[in-house]
């Protein structure tokens, strides 16, 4: 858990380590087959932001199609072609919400379908929580609360993130 003010970093502190992971794997020859990452943010808007940044950080420069490290959202906000090019060509980072999530585990489309698939081999997966939105525990923050704990019991995360298995197999 890392609590810290705004614009303070604590995105760049989840990312490196997964960029990372991804530039090492494709170094020692690893194909990086499926998503690696699924970021998990409480609100669109949130998401959103940071798409732009990981655009900033791991796209410019590098030319359409030659970026070493990929990534989408997946939230509602895309449209049918989107989420099909996201099943088809699964990036290394799915940014997500958590109603999406939820859908994504849960529906039976085959674009939901292909993106369980992909996961299969997930390395990381973290949910960005707001503990200061108030009333915490009631409506959908209470929703949001009763998911992390259902996450994060279910999948058995310890205190570094590392469950040793992914919650998708």
């Amino acid at each position: 858990m890392l609590t810290t003010g705004t614009g303070s970093g604590k995105s760049l502190s989840y990312f490196i380590p997964i960029v990372d992971d991804v530039l090492r794997r494709i170094r020692s020859g690893d194909p990086c087959k499926g998503i690696t990452a699924i970021v998990v943010y409480p609100m669109n808007a949130l998401c959103n932001s940071q798409l732009e940044e990981l655009v900033k950080y791991l796209s410019l420069g590098y030319g359409k199609g030659q970026e070493p490290v990929t990534f989408a959202r997946y939230t509602g906000q895309e449209s049918n072609e989107d989420r099909e090019r996201i099943a088809k060509n699964p990036p290394d980072i799915l940014l997500t919400n958590y109603v999406m999530l939820e859908l994504i585990m849960t529906r039976f489309l085959e674009t939901d379908k292909a993106v369980r698939e992909h996961s299969k081999g997930l390395r990381f997966l973290a949910a960005i929580l707001i503990l200061d939105i108030p009333p915490w525990n009631y409506g959908r923050f209470g929703y949001r609360k009763r998911l992390s704990r259902t996450v994060i019991g279910k999948y058995g995360c310890n205190r570094t993130g590392d469950s040793g298995s992914s919650p998708f197999s």
